[in-house]
């Protein structure tokens, strides 16, 4: 078992079992451990190591495990999926776990707890009643609890909210394909905006067709539509959903390939409960890749900075491009710990033979030349040339 091919044989082993329990017996507990011991046994960049992550996730689905369904496809770098359906239903089922089902139970508490201190403070109920309810709809993920709740709410923020409700519903209906129940939901958007006075309430109206018709266009922005978001976002800088927007409007450019005008509008997104995590987390990395490029270290280490827990080891070459800014930007230490982790923990990406050379080069330039061979023996062996060995001599 210690030679690479009967490795392999071991972890296909493992994988095919860990099916049997899967989908033939419908054991799910069985099945997540014989998975978990081929993420183990695989490395990051294996066709295994994504495949029972992705198995994983759907039986701890099936348990109602949906946190941990969510931190299992979180593990998973997209880019090493050659396939792009398959690429395609880890994105999807991503989306919908982390939009649709997955709860934050100490971020709903935290919510609850500052929204009872406004009120304490203000003792404005009506707010009180509509951060709840964003509670409930965004955080809590009930949508039909908010449908019900507002049921016999006529007035203009309580037509608001259900709208908004029935965009959730509809962006979830979009990506489980289920045609019927789409049309259902998009008729009750529709109703809701009809409902809404333009001369009273424009901004409410304005919010939900732009966002209806992100849904229905496949979540992305005409020329015509990206300027009237981008309207929306002058006329109405105190909206609710102007971080929203923010992020919809940049990473628009940003698919465009406009990165100033990208970076105008990504820059101001934080993370909240209402944006999409994907397409937050993909806007972050996408922009400071862009910004290593060409080498504007210190934009490199913001966008990076706010993918938090999400820059691990599992986008290998995106630890190594941080690790890389930090150093240029006179972070050294933080940036050599960075890479020295990245280095020994990581095989595979594209720079990782870079990776290796700087970290031995700062070991060599302090002297520590037992660190230099400790590093360059985990140098590429398909990358070894004349150069590597006079560097390891």
């Amino acid at each position: 078992m210690n030679t690479y091919p009967l490795q392999a044989a071991n972890d296909e082993l493992l994988m095919r079992i860990g099916d049997i329990y899967f989908e033939k017996l419908q054991m799910y507990s069985l099945a997540i451990n014989y998975y978990n011991q081929v993420v183990t046994s695989t490395g990051l960049m294996s066709d295994l190591y994504w495949r029972a992550l992705y198995r994983s996730a759907l039986c701890h689905e099936v348990l109602g495990d949906n946190s941990a369904a969510l931190a299992a496809l979180r593990q998973i770098n997209i880019e090493v999926i050659a396939n792009e359906s398959d690429r395609e239903e880890n994105l999807t089922r991503l989306e919908i776990i982390s939009q649709h089902k997955s709860i934050d139970n100490e971020r709903i508490n935290e919510r609850l707890i500052t929204s009872l201190y406004d009120y304490i403070l203000s003792n404005d109920s009506d707010r009180l009643r509509e951060q709840l309810i964003q509670t409930m709809l965004f955080d809590m993920k009930d949508i039909n609890g908010v449908i019900a709740l507002l049921e016999n709410d006529d007035s203009p923020s309580g037509i608001y909210m259900k709208g908004k409700a029935y965009l959730k519903a509809l962006a979830r209906a979009e990506l489980e394909k289920r045609g019927e129940i789409r049309r259902k939901y998009l008729d009750e958007v529709n109703r809701q905006i009809r409902r809404l006075d333009s001369d009273s309430h424009p901004s409410y109206i304005t919010e939900l067709e732009i966002e209806r018709d992100y849904i229905v266009n496949g979540y992305i922005l005409s020329t015509a539509e990206l300027r009237k978001a981008e309207s929306f976002l002058s006329d109405y800088p105190q909206a609710s959903a102007v971080n929203r927007f923010n992020l919809l409007v940049g990473y628009q450019h940003l698919t465009n390939a406009e990165y100033d005008s990208a970076d105008q509008y990504l820059s101001k997104v934080t993370k909240d409960s209402e944006i999409p995590l994907l397409q937050y987390e993909d806007a972050l990395i996408k922009m400071g890749n862009h910004f290593f490029v060409n080498e504007q270290y210190d934009r490199v280490i913001m966008y990076f900075d706010k993918l938090e827990t999400a820059l691990t080891i599992n986008r290998p070459e995106e630890l190594y491009r941080y690790s890389v800014a930090l150093i240029e930007t006179g972070e050294t230490a933080k940036g050599l710990s960075s890479l020295e982790f990245l280095v020994r923990n990581a095989t595979g990406y594209p720079s990782q033979a870079e990776a290796i050379e700087l970290l031995a080069e700062h070991n060599r330039a302090l002297e520590n030349y037992h660190d230099v061979v400790t590093f360059m023996v985990l140098y590429p062996e398909s990358k070894r040339d004349k150069n590597y060995y006079l560097q390891l001599s």
